[in-house]
């Protein structure tokens, strides 16, 4: 029951952070590209849950240079060859193109590498190639990831571990709405122009780019400081037996520096409903310190932690106090679908993603295999809601949900499911924005209590105490 609903909240996460592993994040990112005849499976799938070899890197290339067909031709009538002995007779079409045109070479004088896998930080290279940079004038191959992710396609966060198939699609994807250099024109509709993909196809992937900064340009700036009304109801199913969890409050942030966490400041009270039970959980963040003050009935339980213990925890996704950065324009590759309505003064985006992509996302974001967090479950019915009036955000709703497959002691199927809905009423947004702490003279400090507790208590005995 406790990992479901940790897993709930790290859904809840990943929603906030997308204003962003071994599952495949970008299916639908895939089909999308397929549909423009810019990415092909290899038989039966697209098979993005492993790495690309350097030969289908340098066909998604050509194909991006508009010059699949024009490579096809050449090498048939024999005006392009190469050198290399260990390059297939499907790709040679492009491996020649490619070194026709001084945009690759091997990795020796008769071996071109082809079975040899493509690391994230190539693939954005020949991205940057593809949009017309030129190496050592706009940029150098050492820093050549810096710089595109400066132009906004390419994410260290996101692809610095292990590049799959599946993030070179989404990699692609990106470039593909990015302007080439020194023009207002993005690069799907340089291919549009010289007939490499339809019109429709480009359009199709433009006006899905289009909404995403339309959403992201209301929602401005990073928001430094927000006063909100939270709602949220969850369904928990546990086997046979229904428990609803209600929880009412405000939110009050002050993020005066997005890359030192230790600046942050929050006030988050919240009053929790249970079927069998009630009490207040109040939350604060204050100079470096969690603050956490549980009520139920007459009794308080008040703790504090040093936010550094937290940050220490997380490792080198907060290093130096920093929070982990997605960069915005890659929001577009996380939605599966972004729609626009307006209703009287209200514009509304309707953003859904999948389940894949949260996962995903949360492997990302905790360093580990979404595999084996995941095991067993399943999310579904991603979706969050931003409704603007005037121009200005009034709230947010996110909702999922997850159920979680497992069997009993008598080895029958067994299943948790959540269904979450949860409501920000934006209040305020600016410097108007104030926190009051309560006095924290009182407060006991987590780690201390722990190394007073007897040796033999255990990890999860200690767990028992406080949860």
């Amino acid at each position: 029951m406790k990992k479901i609903l940790l897993i709930a909240l790290a859904v809840l996460l990943c929603l906030a952070l997308c204003v962003p592993a071994s599952a495949s994040m970008y299916e639908s990112v895939a089909e999308e590209l397929a549909d423009a005849g810019l990415m092909k499976g290899t038989g039966s799938s697209f098979e993005l849950d492993r790495a690309p070899n350097r030969v289908e890197a340098a066909a998604m290339i050509v194909r991006l240079y508009g010059a699949e067909e024009e490579a096809a031709a050449e090498y048939a009538a024999g005006k392009i060859t190469h050198p290399f002995t260990d390059v297939p007779e499907w790709a040679a079409p492009y491996v020649a193109w490619l070194c026709s045109k001084g945009l690759t070479r091997g990795i020796s004088d008769t071996e071109f590498g082809s079975a040899n896998l493509c690391s994230g930080h190539d693939y954005a290279v020949f991205m940057l190639r593809a949009l017309g940079y030129e190496d050592d004038v706009d940029f150098t191959y050492a820093d050549g990831a810096d710089f595109a992710e400066e132009l906004g396609f390419y994410s260290s966060l996101l692809y610095s571990g292990e590049f799959l198939r599946d993030d070179m699609t989404a990699v692609t994807y990106q470039a593909l709405v990015t302007d080439v250099k020194d023009s207002t024109q993005t690069l799907v509709e340089t291919l549009a122009e010289s007939g490499a993909v339809t019109e429709a196809a480009a359009k199709e992937l433009l006006d899905k780019a289009a909404v995403v900064k339309e959403l992201q340009a209301l929602l401005g700036e990073d928001i430094t400081a927000l006063d909100a009304d939270i709602k949220a109801a969850i369904l928990i199913k546990d086997g046979q037996d229904d428990e609803n969890i209600n929880m009412d409050g405000k939110l009050k942030l002050l993020a005066p520096d997005k890359n030192d966490l230790m600046t942050v400041s929050l006030a988050s009270l919240l009053k929790i409903a249970m079927d069998d039970e009630a009490f207040d959980l109040d939350i604060w963040l204050n100079e470096g310190w969690i603050y956490i003050n549980l009520v139920i009935g007459e009794e308080e339980l008040p703790l504090k932690l040093d936010l550094s213990f937290v940050t220490d925890l997380m490792g080198e996704m907060y290093e130096d106090g920093s929070m982990p950065n997605i960069p915005e324009e890659l929001t577009v590759t996380l939605f599966d679908s972004v729609e626009k309505e307006i209703s009287g003064n209200d514009t509304i985006f309707v953003c859904k993603m999948s389940g894949d992509t949260i996962s995903g996302l949360i492997a990302k974001l905790t360093g580990e295999d979404a595999e084996d967090i995941m095991a067993g479950y399943d999310i579904e019915n991603v979706e969050v809601v931003y409704t603007f009036t005037n121009g200005e955000l009034k709230s947010v709703e996110e909702s999922f949900s997850m159920t979680y497959a497992a069997y009993d002691e008598d080895d029958e199927d067994y299943s948790y499911s959540i269904d979450a809905l949860v409501l920000i009423g934006v209040n305020s947004i600016g410097n108007d924005v104030s926190i009051e702490y309560p006095d924290f003279s009182g407060y006991i400090d987590i780690l201390s209590l722990l190394d007073s507790m007897p040796s033999e208590l255990d990890a999860g005995n200690a767990e028992a105490v406080f949860f």
